[in-house]
């Protein structure tokens, strides 16, 4: 920390600062939430298997730093375009 600002060097670390109320382990509501789209969105995405996801039962949870790599591989897709 310089001068009282935090000092980020990359882009992994911005995310995680933005993101870092979320717990470690999201569910459905909050990866949804991050992302910003519909619930069913959401479960489709998963269904896909955009995410890696932990099944207990009916429960899903989505390990944060998947939310955070495919938010920074989509940028980095649209950069290319």
């Amino acid at each position: 920390m310089k001068g009282g600002w935090i000092v980020l060097t990359t882009t992994i670390d911005l995310y995680e600062t933005i993101f870092e109320e979320y717990p470690e382990m999201l569910t459905v509501e909050e990866m949804c939430e991050i992302l910003n789209i519909a619930k069913e969105t959401g479960y489709r995405m998963i269904r896909r298997g955009e995410f890696e996801v932990l099944k207990l039962g009916r429960v899903i949870r989505i390990p944060k730093n998947q939310v955070l790599k495919y938010i920074i591989d989509n940028l980095e897709k649209s950069k290319k375009m």
